[in-house]
């Protein structure tokens, strides 16, 4: 698959209502196939945070060591 068509792809999963306060079942899910698709790179830990009483998530990709070749 070419690099256009694999953006294409990702945009029709992303593109849709995900406002955490008015769409959140849309953020839910767009939130999740962010997470699977950086999970094929590494681990990926949620940073929670709250701003104005409201909490907030973060993904964070751990990326695994290079390993030096020598």
């Amino acid at each position: 698959m070419d690099l256009k068509q694999r953006l294409q792809n990702h945009l029709s999963q992303i593109v849709r209502d995900r406002d955490p306060y008015f769409a959140p079942s849309g953020h839910f899910f767009v939130q999740q196939y962010i997470r699977e698709q950086m999970q094929q790179w590494g681990d990926v830990e949620t940073h929670s945070f709250t701003v104005g009483g409201k909490t907030h998530d973060n993904l964070i990709l751990n990326l695994p060591p290079k390993h030096s070749q020598a």
